[in-house]
């Protein structure tokens, strides 16, 4: 190889890179107080309502929860808790049960990455649900690996929409593809975000 074309092919790369390096920048976000980063660990909470929903039918609780947002994207959610079960809601083969106990049995506290758009809650996310005589099969075990929050306007996140992919729900020996969703509101609210 000649010099002139070794000289290109290391042009080549360094532009690459340089082009490279903004983009991975940009990759992970920043946790904000009224736009500026927090540069000490702040806790938050969130209210609203969540569930998940399989081909079959699904079920879904008021909830609430907390976490503790770090300088940079990092944190973790510290908490998460069903509230007033009778206001749970259930369709398809879940629509007659009521919810009587129920266990996160697994994962807290959740990773939480911040991204510039949204955040990831990562990790064992398995909660376990128990059922009235209603129901016909008692209980089951619903499990998540990563679930996406959005908010309406990122920068200042208030009104908060929940989703996951790819969970399962074990139930009566059997295994269901689940979705996650769920919406709720973060206090205080309109101050904290991503950018």
């Amino acid at each position: 190889m000649n010099l002139k074309k070794m000289l290109l092919l290391a042009g080549m790369a360094l532009a690459a890179v340089a082009f490279a390096a903004p983009a991975a920048a940009q990759a992970e976000g920043t946790w904000t107080k009224n736009h500026v980063p927090i540069t000490e660990n702040t806790n938050v909470s969130v209210n609203g309502f969540v569930g998940f929903a399989t081909a079959f039918g699904g079920y879904g609780c008021p909830a609430s929860g907390t976490a503790t947002l770090e300088p940079g994207g990092g944190g973790t959610v510290n908490t998460f808790v069903i509230g007033n079960t009778a206001e749970c809601e259930g369709t398809g083969f879940l629509a007659a049960c009521e919810l009587v106990n129920h266990e996160v049995t697994a994962g807290l506290p959740y990773e939480l990455t911040a991204t510039h758009e949204d955040f990831d809650i990562i990790g064992d996310i398995t909660v376990w649900n128990e059922y009235d005589a209603e129901c016909g099969f008692g209980e089951l075990e619903v499990e998540f690996n990563e679930i996406t929050v959005t908010a309406e306007n990122p920068t200042t996140a208030t009104n908060l929409t929940l989703s996951g992919q790819n969970g399962v729900v074990n139930v009566a020996g059997q295994q269901l593809e689940a979705e996650a969703y769920g919406n709720g509101t973060l206090s205080p609210g309109g101050v904290y975000g991503v950018e």
